[in-house]
């Protein structure tokens, strides 16, 4: 069965090391917006309102994003490299700022 059948049926886990790094708040808010049952899935408004939606910036700027961002660019790479487009250079670019700023902070 592939990722999106299970996910359209409510069956995923978060695999390891790929989410390792992934805050348990984003975790849950993942899987609250999962949830296959419309009238018990999180609302836009709800999902605003989640706690890790609500971090503050001064916890996010200690968070070490260099691996997350590291598989960013090894996911989207392949899409951006047959363009030569200014908008995917730009991409690449913000990408590999994130690491930096990551990395400048801790």
């Amino acid at each position: 069965m592939t990722h999106a059948r299970k996910i359209k049926r409510g069956e995923f886990k978060f695999h390891s090391p790929m989410w390792d790094n992934v805050s348990a708040e984003a975790k849950d808010l993942i899987k609250k917006l999962l949830v296959v049952d419309p009238s018990q899935r999180l609302t836009a408004e709800q999902a605003l309102k989640h706690a890790w939606v609500l971090t503050k910036d001064d916890v996010l700027v200690k968070r070490d994003l260099t691996g997350t961002v590291e598989e960013m660019k090894k996911y989207v790479s392949p899409f951006l490299s047959s363009s030569s487009s200014p908008a995917s250079s730009s991409f690449l670019g913000c990408i590999s700022s994130l690491s930096c700023m990551s990395t400048a902070s801790t």
